[in-house]
């Protein structure tokens, strides 16, 4: 991949050189060197030769470094597939049982369990090759430099110029219209009263009466011969409140004096008059920028060291087996020996109970943890007598 972008950007290169070249070919034409176009011209077609010759052998080195690659791993492929060997010596089923039915040389006091003891590993490291040496073609582009000319555009000259007429201002005051008066009208003024006038006069009702409570109720008859009792009630006036508006003061005429209007105007005189001059043209200088070669465009092999890998293998020392081993038991499993292994989880951390010198689940399962992280036997529900001399405790 690295080779790939060197050939990109020995590409990029060459095209920023070719259109240099062909810049500096135009600025050259102008000037009539057409030769030295020509010359640069045959060099340019042997430096396109030469990159054209690095590209062929940089896709030959690309090639190779791709078939070594291929059989670096094929190698790794081969190596990790192949089984571990077996150490001499050693049986070749996983588990190895003792044909004997009961432990050898047991001692009195003491309790036996048959206990599976793990297959051991070792593990080792190697460096392999990953990729060989190599080299990859490198281009240094071609160098310019600016080179700055000043050459004359124009001739110096004269030239006759108008000197234009100067003017000045001059501010007058003039009047624009003469005082007068004028007959100002002046509106009439009306105000809003509120009086009180008649709204009903004063007049009476008939209402029907009654008599004289009989029998605790009112009669409104005498009798029933008689018709009903009538009263005539007096209804006094009623007034209501009115708001209307009335002349004030009655329109009038006045008459307003205008005063007199002016305006300030300012007028152009003439100064000087106009004139003629002679005035010089200095002479006109371009300065021209042009780039030259300085030197032409090269390559180099840079090479590249070969690369290695460490590769992990893991191989098997030892198969598991399953053994005679002596165990914590009844007989041997008294408060201060529990208490003793109590002790030794807590300090390290896997046992958060009490220090009470019974053996129950939660003190089995810190003394199993304890074990596997030290590589030692565990069993399910005894504990090996090699783990309880691992943590320092004797009986």
């Amino acid at each position: 991949m690295a080779n790939h972008k060197s050939v990109k950007k020995l590409a990029v290169v060459v095209a920023g050189t070719l259109a240099a070249v062909a810049i500096t070919g135009c600025t050259t034409f102008d000037r009539g060197m057409s030769t030295k176009a020509n010359t640069r011209t045959v060099e340019l077609s042997k430096k396109e030769a030469d990159l054209k010759a690095a590209q062929a052998r940089i896709e030959q080195q690309r090639a190779a470094l791709a078939a070594r690659e291929a059989d670096v791993k094929k190698k790794e492929m081969m190596a990790a597939s192949a089984p571990a060997p077996t150490p001499a010596g050693s049986a070749r089923s996983v588990v190895t049982a003792s044909n004997t039915l009961l432990p050898p040389n047991p001692k009195p006091g003491e309790c036996y369990a048959r206990i599976l003891t793990p297959a051991k590993y070792s593990t080792s490291t190697e460096k392999v090759l990953k990729k060989e040496a190599g080299s990859r073609i490198e281009t240094v582009p071609a160098k310019f430099e600016t080179v700055t000319e000043k050459v004359l555009v124009r001739e110096a000259s004269t030239k006759l110029e108008i000197v234009p007429a100067q003017y000045g201002t001059v501010t007058e005051k003039i009047m624009v219209r003469p005082e007068s008066t004028k007959l100002v009208e002046i509106p009439a003024q009306y105000k809003t009263v509120t009086e009180k006038v008649l709204d009903k006069a004063a007049h009476t009702v008939w209402k029907r009466g009654a008599g004289a409570a009989m029998a605790g109720a009112l009669q409104t008859r005498i009798d029933n011969s008689t018709g009903e009792i009538m009263c005539l009630v007096n209804v006094p006036a009623t007034y209501k409140t009115i708001t209307k508006t009335v002349l004030a003061s009655p329109a009038s005429v006045k008459e307003t004096k205008i005063p007199a209007e002016y305006k300030t105007i300012t007028r152009t005189v003439l100064k000087q008059p106009e004139s003629t001059r002679v005035k010089q043209i200095p002479a006109e200088y371009k300065t021209v920028t042009v780039q030259k070669m300085v030197t032409p465009p090269q390559t180099r092999e840079i090479p590249i060291p070969a690369e290695y890998q460490t590769v992990t293998k893991r191989q098997k020392i030892s198969e598991e087996s399953l053994n005679w081993s002596s165990v914590l038991c009844e007989v041997n499993m008294t408060p201060n020996v529990v208490k003793s292994i109590q002790n030794a989880v807590k300090s390290a951390g896997n046992y958060g109970g009490a220090i009470d010198g019974r053996m129950g689940p939660q003190t089995l399962a810190a003394v199993n943890a304890w074990a596997k992280s030290k590589g030692l036997p565990v069993g399910d529900n005894y504990i090996p007598i090699e783990t309880i001399q691992a943590m320092g405790i004797r009986f």
